[in-house]
């Protein structure tokens, strides 16, 4: 036992000293990834101030200096300066939401698109397919897609208000487009600052490239300005990640004074500005992006996948002058080629106008669907694939989701997209368009009312068959 401590030491983290080897700095390290990536340091923690670590290790302060210097450069921490440093929140959860599918449960954690105009875009595939350039298109081209696809994707681009847009990208969907943006504009250690509730894909590829995530937290109208402008002018942050339009997961709509806010503070700290815009195309009046209000601060992605078909996997990306060349590096060095066969699908969609009717159809059948979860719950945005529910106080998502599961429905809960601390509230993200049936739909929200209704009576039981 060190000599400076004693049994009731009161730290969030207690390394045993016998552990550490020399160099000492780079043992603790070591134990501290360990502790972290195997859960006993879970995200959000924050970490004991360096002097009383030391004090309680019997080391040098500038031991665990360098050993906190070295697990933030691996993105495993970050430091709020006057407040403390804290478990990144993008390690060692479940930042997922691909999952094998399971036949025995009703699927209300995920999103399926409806698919209207469904011969309209088989019509597309043929013509694409017989057209006598079908053959010499497909061998290798360049990584920007063609002139009639760059052109397709500026109409595309100008439904979310981009006029004119010339430095466009097409790439494999926005999952390729923000492996891309992170990959060619970050390096470990970067940080980037988030909503507290994040697309958990974007958590994952962040921790895969060792980039520390910064939470801010928010309210009904998405993140706030305040606490961001807090953060901001205490640390060294390099980007910001938002989805202001029918955000996955909360389904908030940012309004316009809120977006000028952000965009005020992304100009004034020279932040990279990476708007995932993926599901503003199925808003109604559509605000404008804040990518149109940073300057030559931005990267815009969207993609047709959801608001045509799932079969066009077509992501575009849009961009400020200054990031234009290392994102066409980063296209051409991980694609090499564009998906010409889906970008050509996408183009002729776009060219056709079967988007209009497509994305008109889709708020009908979403708008269905929702006004169906509205007779269970509070409705939180009538125009989003996602609704999201606060769970009584007393039960953890993850707890949740494991009930659920056994009386049959799948569902997802909100610590799979935290960052930061979870402040004892936890909510669900219900998707009301994945049931393949309006009968299941009803099935699946009774048996989640009857687990909430239990739980606030505290009468939980395991039988929640319906």
């Amino acid at each position: 036992m060190p000599v400076n401590s004693f049994e009731n030491y009161i730290l969030s983290w207690k390394p045993e000293r016998s552990q550490l080897k020399s160099p000492l700095y780079i043992s603790l390290a070591d134990l501290m990834e360990k502790d972290i990536l195997s859960g006993t340091l879970a995200a959000g923690t924050k970490l004991p101030p360096q002097r009383e670590l030391a004090d309680y290790l019997d080391v040098s302060l500038n031991t665990i200096t360098r050993a906190y210097t070295l697990c933030e450069k691996k993105g495993l921490l970050f430091a709020v300066t006057g407040k403390g440093t804290f478990v990144n929140g993008a390690i060692n959860t479940r930042k997922t939401i691909v999952e094998p599918e399971t036949n025995t449960a009703i699927n209300i954690s995920s999103t399926i698109s409806p698919m209207p105009n469904t011969e309209r875009l088989c019509d597309i595939i043929k013509s694409v397919i017989s057209d006598s350039m079908f053959e010499k298109s497909i061998q290798y081209s360049t990584p920007i897609g063609t002139e009639y696809q760059q052109k397709a994707a500026e109409k595309w681009l100008n439904i979310f208000g981009f006029d004119k847009c010339n430095n466009v990208l097409i790439t494999e969907g926005s999952q390729n487009s923000l492996t891309l943006i992170l990959t060619s504009l970050f390096e470990s250690g970067d940080k980037i600052v988030v909503d507290q509730y994040t697309y958990p894909n974007f958590l994952s590829l962040a921790n895969l490239l060792h980039i520390t995530l910064v939470p801010v937290s928010g309210d009904e109208k998405g993140m706030d300005p305040a606490e961001l402008a807090k953060i901001l002018n205490t640390n060294s942050v390099k980007g910001i990640y938002l989805s202001p339009t029918c955000s996955n997961p909360q389904a908030i709509c940012m309004p316009e004074n809120r977006r000028k806010e952000i965009a005020h503070l992304i100009e004034r700290h020279n932040l990279i500005l990476i708007e995932d815009d993926c599901y503003a195309f199925i808003a109604e009046n559509k605000p404008q992006p804040v990518s149109l209000m940073t300057g030559n601060n931005y990267i815009y992605l969207t993609e047709l996948n959801k608001a045509i078909s799932p079969a066009v996997n077509m992501g575009i990306i849009c961009c400020s002058d200054r990031f234009l060349p290392r994102l066409q590096q980063a296209n051409y060095s991980c694609n090499l080629v564009v998906n010409w066969f889906a970008a050509q699908v996408g183009a002729l969609a776009i060219n056709q106008d079967i988007y209009a009717d497509t994305i008109d159809e889709h708020r009908r059948r979403i708008q269905n669907r929702n006004m169906i979860y509205g007779r269970y719950f509070e409705i939180t945005n009538i125009n989003s694939y996602y609704q999201w529910l606060p769970l009584p106080s007393g039960i953890s998502s993850t707890v949740f989701e494991s009930v659920a599961m056994k009386a049959g429905v799948k569902v997802y809960g909100s610590e799979r997209f935290l960052t930061g601390d979870a402040g004892g509230r936890y909510y669900l993200r219900i998707s009301p368009t994945g049931p393949r049936t309006v009968s299941q739909l009803e099935t699946a929200l009774r048996i989640i009312r009857k687990i909430i209704d239990d739980i606030q009576n505290n009468t939980i039981n395991t039988d929640y068959t319906v």
